[in-house]
Formats: structure tokens, sequence, C-alpha cells
């Protein structure tokens, strides 16, 4: 799998998802494509993480991007073992919640940040 660094974090996300996110023009985008990813996610994969850093059942807000995203970058910070998965969960959803900060901090004019 092709990774790319995310400077912020000092972790990687998988290249292919970090360009999606980057190109998402809104808060919704970004949402949806945490929907998405999560979708793409095998039974396995999710049964991988830790019992406590489940994916949450209802994503429909930036707030639950950025709470998820924080769950997993602490659960992997404290985790004795980093699994492959929790490790390109935590990747992915740090580069998420950095995109929304992004775009809540500076918002398209004429556009409400949602």
């Amino acid at each position: 799998m092709n990774i790319e660094h995310h400077p912020a974090f000092g972790i990687a996300a998988p290249a292919e998802w970090r360009a999606r996110i980057d190109a998402a023009a809104s808060p919704a985008a970004v949402v949806k494509l945490c929907i998405e990813f999560l979708s793409g996610r095998t039974p396995q994969e999710c049964a991988d993480l830790p019992a406590a850093l489940q994916p949450p059942l209802l994503m429909s807000h930036a707030a639950d991007v950025t709470d998820y995203a924080f769950r997993l970058v602490q659960g992997e910070c404290g985790s004795g073992a980093i699994t492959p998965e929790l490790h390109a969960m935590a990747a992915f959803f740090a580069a998420a919640s950095t995109r929304l900060s992004l775009l809540l901090a500076h918002p398209r004019p004429g556009r409400p940040a949602k």
C-alpha cells in the first residue's frame, strides 16, 4: 500500500484516501468520506480494534469525526500493542480531523460552515 506521511500528527494515512480527504471541499464531504471509509472495513478489521475503539454506530457531524479521531490517536499512543488496523484507522481519522479543522476555520465565502 502506498503510504504518505501526515506532518501534523507524525503518522501515515493511505495516500489514496489522503488525497480524497485533502480534496474535500466541505465538512459534509469529509464526513461522507469517513462513512465511506468505515463501510469499506471488513468485520475482521473492525474486530482487530480494541473494544473501546470500535467505530461509532452513527457518524453524521464533524464533531463525530473529530471525537473518534481523538479516541483512536489517544488509543494508539497509550497502547502497548499497536495493530496495523489501529494505526490505519488513527491515521485516516487524524487526517480527516485536520481537514475538518481547516475547513471550519476558513469557511468558503457565501457558505456557512456545517
